[in-house]
């Protein structure tokens, strides 16, 4: 058989369909016509018989407000107040006051472009079934893009006066708050590929014979910062040193035995809490445990509590082959971010943000950029720092007050030079200053 389905172009379809059938009969009211008693109002007796003429319909997600509707074309309204005339000969506004405009987003997936032929309640109710999905996709987009009203309209998601702010920003949040987290992991540079879930993608393609072996993974970092659990204690701003979950596993097999040379690892210099040494068969136990305590698991067509924090493309996380990530958890580049604000500035006319054209390349980049010194006892390098200073360095971006853990500042106790040596930070283009005053 053939496939009948049929795609359209989501920005044709820029006028919710339910609301035809409501602005008919408001203009109806405001005539004072009795379209009960007429020969044709057998069409408006219920959304029903309205649907019954046949309607081309399209889920769009309304780029204004981010909320999903049933669209239809304009043009279907004059050819349903045409068949009126023909049939019954009466004159029908072609255009009723009081619709309801779409400013239809554009849409990716090709099932967004799925058209349909409505000519009954059940079919209208079996397409609406596809709206949150839709809405989850448009807002995944927005996430992954880095755009600014969208992420602080989630990361101040259950203050009490944000409400208006995330309605601005065409958001729908949770109203409680969002837990944005990162699991860094540190593979070993001569073993295979990193192998595991990478967000957004799906599980990576085990290596064949011969094609590089097995990846080692060395140590696996996470920082998480719970905004609904501080809320709910009325714990705010964030404090990163007391109030993010921090965690830091080397795995025993391999410490000290494997290590890193092109880009050095530091597997013993966590600096925001203790190491755990574990066994190589745990970790993907382990961090399997941690995502399920983070994140959501309520349904999978509404936004996930978790979104999970990466510096440039997300890495593959080891989770075990029985689990996968959920659909629902969202991803964002926080160099991406960075950028997006930075654009954001460049437009509004900041003084002193830079003409700078492309993001940052690397978390040293960010980190130098926003002023967050790294300390000597706490190397990039180590996964766990690197969790840690993702984190801090995305609050920041969007608290420009925050204040920075005391022991970034702290002498450590003990000095190996060589061991806890940084690499120059390099050059990049447009020479833009760091501590450009764009943050929110």
């Amino acid at each position: 058989m053939g496939d009948n389905t049929r795609y359209g172009n989501p920005a044709e379809y820029e006028v919710d369909l339910q609301s035809i059938y409501a602005a008919y009969l408001g203009d109806f009211d405001a005539q004072n016509i009795d379209w009960w008693d007429a020969s044709w109002g057998g069409y408006f007796r219920s959304f029903n018989e309205f649907l019954g003429f046949g309607w081309d319909a399209m889920v769009v997600v309304d780029s204004i407000t981010g909320r999903a509707h049933i669209g239809a074309k304009r043009e279907q309204i004059a050819l349903f107040a045409r068949m009126i005339k023909t049939r019954f000969g009466e004159t029908l506004d072609k255009e009723p006051p009081s619709l309801l405009p779409l400013s239809p987003a554009p849409a990716r997936s090709r099932t967004l472009h799925r058209t349909v032929h409505i000519t009954d309640l059940q079919s209208y109710k079996k397409l609406a079934t596809t709206m949150s999905p839709a809405e989850l996709l448009h807002l995944r987009a927005r996430v992954r893009t880095g755009e600014p009203a969208v992420i602080t309209a989630l990361f101040h998601a259950g203050a009490p006066d944000t409400d208006g702010g995330a309605a601005a920003a065409g958001v729908r949040t949770n109203g409680q708050g969002y837990s944005w987290a990162c699991i860094k992991s540190t593979w070993w540079e001569k073993g295979g590929p990193p192998q595991g879930y990478i967000p957004g993608h799906g599980r990576t393609v085990m290596a064949k014979p011969g094609q590089g072996g097995k990846g080692l993974i060395l140590e696996v970092g996470l920082a998480a910062l719970r905004c609904a659990n501080l809320r709910a204690v009325d714990v705010w701003p964030p404090i990163p040193d007391k109030n993010y979950r921090k965690a830091h596993y080397v795995i025993e097999e391999w410490v000290d035995k494997r290590t890193n040379t092109e880009r050095p690892s530091y597997p013993r210099a966590f600096g925001f809490g203790r190491s755990q040494f574990i066994a190589e068969k745990s970790v993907e136990r382990i961090i399997d445990a941690s995502i399920q305590g983070l994140a959501s698991h309520e349904t999978d067509s509404h936004a996930n509590t978790l979104i999970l924090l990466s510096v440039g493309d997300p890495q593959p996380i080891p989770l075990p082959a029985s689990s996968v990530l959920a659909p629902n958890i969202m991803q964002l580049d926080v160099l991406q971010l960075e950028f997006s604000l930075l654009q954001q500035a460049q437009r509004q006319g900041v003084p002193g943000v830079g003409d700078r054209r492309q993001p940052l390349a690397s978390l040293r980049q960010l980190l130098h950029h926003l002023q967050i010194p790294v300390a000597p006892h706490a190397p990039l390098g180590n996964a766990g720092n690197e969790a840690f200073y993702t984190v801090l360095a995305f609050q920041k971006l969007l608290m420009r007050d925050t204040r920075l853990p005391d022991q970034l500042f702290a002498q450590p106790a003990f000095a190996q030079q060589d061991y806890f040596a940084h690499p120059p930070i390099p050059p990049y283009a447009g020479g833009t200053p760091y501590g450009s005053p764009y943050g929110l």
